[in-house]
């Protein structure tokens, strides 16, 4: 009787999912309007957009159309899709723009063949992407995979979705229509960090370590020869964070060419003399990209004992590659600067926290001697007037957004904390020094017509600057004033008010910002006011600054360089790749910080928050928390006189409005909280 029941289960799943692809087929062999082909961007609340290239532009323009969710027809993040325009319908409809609302009749091409989840049921996961919003039935053996456990699962995309038992209706409403998954392999239960942190690695398709062997065939290298200048008699410190991985960059001072100027040094490890273009770690260290650094775990890009071996080290004498700069003392104005290969010996290996403390006491600790004072007072002071030039001349945006860090142990899975980072004037003194030598090794490549690449942050849309605009003015009452000019651009965040306000504000103008990319020929980078800039000064850490080495070691060694194409292609690859580490990053962080809330209220510490309204949807209110760095959800029904009339409360909420909630879900899987409104906390006597 079962085994019956079963059957028939499995026979009209089969039937449901042949009448809809017998629809499919019929919706587009009938229709005879436009079809049109693009990528599929999916929404976490479920509906989509598609982008489509104009191919009668020279250039290359796009336009997104709205497909409703019920329209996506299966389709998921990424996905290449045909498309075909709805009938017109007033909801998805404005005056004067071609809105049409569009529904997808074919996936041209799968985006993704794997997915990372949590099992929520004996045969049901839930992904870790929040675009993939709903639940995934599996099918085949699932090796005793627990309950709780993070899998990664294969997507059969041509096998009919047939629960292995009977779903309540909302529960089968929740999965991905018609498609089901296979277990590849389990991962490790969650909310333990080290599972986490490799559901996190396996989603993002991040590197794993590298082995013991690869590491031990790293040690053997030994660096290529080049002519080197030596200047390891020269004063040179490294100034990093106190859980820096890798040091790769060292600063000096010298006497200038004439009284009026100072010689400052920026020194960089010459990662090329040990990676040889095409050999075996220089295709490893390209396929990673960048070193991917997640709360409680580094995934270096080259090989941990080859990090160390390269990184500058207090009393060992080094190879590097310099950019001596010529500034001029009074104005901090940079007069020449000369890129060569050098030797230097680190003399004095210091952290922020250590130096920041010395700029804001005067008191050094007991083992510093008179010279390295000396040294850091006017490594201060020339860097800061370079800083103030730097300010008057290129107009670079100054952003002073804290950053909420977490701090995790990994190996005895353990959250450590918050830490509140902000940039001080020890960070802005190495900052400087990196900002410039970077900007004379650009000015180099493209005064020399050398192949490489350039760092370029595009100027913003116009219209998302207004849309900012209206946004401070109407939800903040800041006037911003007309955005599109740099001036008036930088007056406004000069001048914002250092209120509750400030963070969510700077966070909004930054969304409002394109991401910077790599590219072969070199452009505006928005964000500094540069009009040639490059990244040279982290070769242990960014394949793009290795490739620069490279290319400048065949240069000054007069061997043959790679050409444009080489440089154009790598450019969108590391482009890529860096955006991809990034939201690794974000996705861990997050994570981890809802792991501290919920740690934080089991050991029964307070559950109230300041928070400030960032979002107003139709069924309640986006908020962010400052003291976590974290944003929230507020149901309607939660706000304040929600549970009498939700309409009520929301008219009632606006943008800005500061106000206290008290955690009531999280949801691990997504990475989403969910809050209530309270009454202010009372004022303790």
């Amino acid at each position: 009787m079962r085994k019956d029941k079963k059957k028939r289960l499995q026979r009209l799943a089969a039937r449901r999912s042949e009448r809809k692809i017998a629809r499919k087929q019929l919706a587009s062999s009938s229709y005879t309007g436009e079809l049109l082909s693009g990528t599929v961007a999916i929404n976490p609340a479920g509906y989509g957009f598609v982008k489509v290239f104009s191919e009668d532009s020279e250039e290359s323009t796009y336009k997104d159309y709205f497909v409703p969710a019920k329209y996506l027809n299966g389709a998921m993040h990424g996905d290449t899709v045909r498309i075909a325009f709805l009938p017109p319908d007033p909801r998805y409809q404005s005056d004067g723009k071609d809105d049409r609302a569009a529904e997808v009749l074919e996936v041209v091409k799968r985006a993704r063949q794997t997915f990372v989840g949590v099992m929520v049921s004996s045969d049901r996961v839930r992904p870790l992407d929040k675009r993939l919003f709903a639940d995934v039935l599996m099918s085949g053996n699932l090796h005793n995979v627990k309950r709780g456990d993070w899998v990664e699962a294969r997507f059969d995309y041509n096998a009919p979705a047939i629960p292995r038992k009977r779903l309540p209706r909302k529960v089968m409403e929740r999965r991905l229509a018609d498609i089901t998954a296979t277990l590849v392999r389990r991962l490790g239960p969650s909310g333990v960090i080290q599972a986490d942190l490799d559901a996190i690695c396996t989603e993002y398709d991040l590197p794993g370590f590298y082995t013991l062997e690869e590491e031990a065939m790293a040690q053997a290298i030994t660096p290529r020869k080049i002519p080197r200048r030596d200047l390891s008699n020269r004063f040179t410190l490294t100034i990093d964070p106190f859980d820096a991985k890798d040091y790769d960059d060292a600063v000096s001072l010298a006497a200038g060419k004439t009284p009026d100027t100072i010689e400052l040094g920026v020194h960089i490890a010459e990662v090329a003399a040990w990676i040889e273009p095409e050999s075996y770690f220089d295709r490893k260290a390209a396929k990673r990209g960048f070193t991917a650094y997640l709360p409680g775990r580094t995934i270096n890009m080259l090989p941990k004992g080859l990090t160390a071996k390269i990184s500058m080290t207090e009393g060992v004498t080094a190879p590097a590659h310099s950019v001596i700069l010529q500034v001029e003392r009074a104005s901090g104005r940079i007069i020449s600067a000369e890129r060569l290969h050098s030797t230097i010996c680190v003399n004095k290996q210091l952290d922020y926290d250590t130096v920041q403390r010395f700029f804001d006491t005067s008191c050094p600790p007991d083992e510093w001697s008179g010279e390295l004072c000396s040294a850091l007072r006017e490594l201060l002071a020339i860097t800061q007037k370079m800083r103030l030039h730097r300010r008057q001349t290129e107009q670079f945006l100054d952003l002073e957004i804290p950053e909420i860090r977490i701090l995790c142990d990994e190996k005895n899975n353990k959250i450590l904390g918050l830490q509140n980072h902000l940039q001080r004037p020890a960070e802005e003194l190495i900052e400087e020094c990196m900002l410039a030598a970077n900007s004379a090794v650009a000015t180099e490549l493209a005064d020399k017509h050398i192949p490489g690449l350039y760092r370029i942050h595009p100027e913003p849309d116009p219209e998302k600057l207004e849309e900012f605009a209206a946004l401070s003015e109407i939800a903040f009452n800041i006037p911003a004033g007309d955005l599109t000019s740099r001036s008036a651009c930088r007056n406004y965040l000069q001048n914002l008010p250092d209120t509750p306000a400030k963070a969510p504000l700077l966070n909004a103008f930054l969304r409002s910002l394109p991401r910077a990319t790599y590219q072969h020929e070199p452009g505006l980078h928005y964000g500094l006011g540069k009009v040639l800039y490059s990244h040279f000064t982290s070769p242990i850490r960014r394949y793009p600054d290795l490739l620069l080495h490279q290319q400048l070691w065949q240069l000054d060694c007069n061997l043959p360089i790679k050409g444009n194409k080489f440089f154009e292609e790598w450019a969108q690859i590391l482009s890529e790749l860096e955006n991809n580490n990034d939201d690794a990053y974000f996705a861990a962080c997050n994570r981890m910080k809802l792991r501290y809330l919920d740690e934080m209220l089991t050991a029964g510490k307070e559950n109230i928050h300041e928070a400030m309204i960032v979002k107003i949807t139709a069924s309640g209110v986006v908020i962010e928390l400052p003291d976590l760095g974290l944003q929230g959800f507020i149901n309607a029904c939660d706000l304040p006189g929600g549970y009498r009339s939700e309409e009520k409360a929301l008219r009632e909420c606006h943008i800005g409005k500061v106000i206290f909630a008290a955690l009531e879900e999280i949801d691990f899987i997504k990475a989403t909280a969910t809050f209530r409104s309270v009454r202010a906390p009372s004022a303790k006597k």
